[in-house]
């Protein structure tokens, strides 16, 4: 009985961190053409622990994305420092 009780759980959860994600993924592509580095980075790291709470099926493709958040929140630092400094 415990396994039909955290499938339910599961059939529930996965989609909700998916859900999860994809809202947080048009968020980090509305911060990158805002220009916030902060948004992305949070973006970002909740890309990461919904991947960690799907690893067992398509985490690591959030794991990607998330990588991709954070190489796009350093280019947007460095991008801005160099800017301001010439």
């Amino acid at each position: 009985m415990e396994t039909a009780d955290s499938l339910h759980f599961w059939d529930i959860a996965g989609p909700l961190a998916i859900i999860l994600f994809l809202v947080f993924f048009a968020l980090s592509i509305w911060g990158y053409r805002k220009g916030s580095v902060w948004m992305i980075l949070v973006c970002s790291l909740v890309s990461a622990l919904v991947g960690f709470i799907t690893a067992w099926s398509i985490g690591s493709i959030f794991y990607t994305v998330a990588l991709l958040q954070i190489i796009a929140a350093l280019y947007l630092f460095f991008r801005k420092n160099v800017c301001n400094k010439e």
